[in-house]
């Protein structure tokens, strides 16, 4: 019995092995990158960051321009649409909501709309695999601070973009920092381009 027992241990541990072992098969087989056009990429983020502004300079909105902006939010940011959400909004969105609803004061959102804030990169990566059903493209697009606040040297937000089935780029993911909130931040922490 116990070396019955063996066996089937040593056969799971070697399975394991095996199958653990198998990230040559996921690697891609070439990679590439290419710049982006900079004034495409900015008109990219424009278009999703034109709602957060329009947001966040609201002090409050009522159940029915909650409802509207959710369903937008969703058009535009997917998956993340409740994530911009709660940095604005404090309340748990699947609660029963007050009639106007409060927005937070002490938040900041940088945007391209925003003095000093900028797409400083954009580049597509694609990578290729043996099986072209894993092939994948994505647009990377970075956003820099280029001013000279202290609380704002070295921000960075970079949005991941792929195709949809309509060969138009979607948000994906983003990285970096999304918002600052507390004192001294707000809506108007910088000054909006005109």
């Amino acid at each position: 019995m116990k070396h019955s027992l063996l066996f089937v241990f040593i056969g799971i541990i070697s399975f394991s092995l095996v199958v653990c072992n198998s990230s040559d098969q996921i690697k891609p087989l070439k990679e590439e990158t290419a710049d982006f056009d900079l004034t495409v990429a900015t008109e990219i983020v424009k278009s999703k960051e034109k709602l957060i502004v329009d947001l966040s300079l609201k002090e409050k909105i009522t159940q029915t321009e909650f409802q509207q902006l959710q369903n937008t939010l969703e058009e535009q940011f997917g998956q993340h649409a409740r994530t911009i959400l709660s940095i604005f909004i404090p309340y748990d969105v699947d609660n029963e909501m007050p009639s106007e609803i409060l927005l937070t004061e002490e938040t900041f959102y940088p945007t391209v709309f925003h003095k000093e804030v900028e797409v400083t990169k954009a580049v597509i990566h694609k990578s290729y695999y043996e099986n072209e059903i894993f092939n994948e493209t994505s647009l990377r697009i970075t956003q820099d601070y280029v001013g000279k606040d202290e609380n704002l040297l070295d921000w960075q937000r970079e949005y991941i973009y792929t195709k949809n089935t309509d060969d138009e780029w979607e948000l994906y993911s983003f990285s970096g920092v999304l918002n600052f909130a507390g004192e001294p931040y707000n809506a108007e922490y910088l000054p909006l381009e005109c």
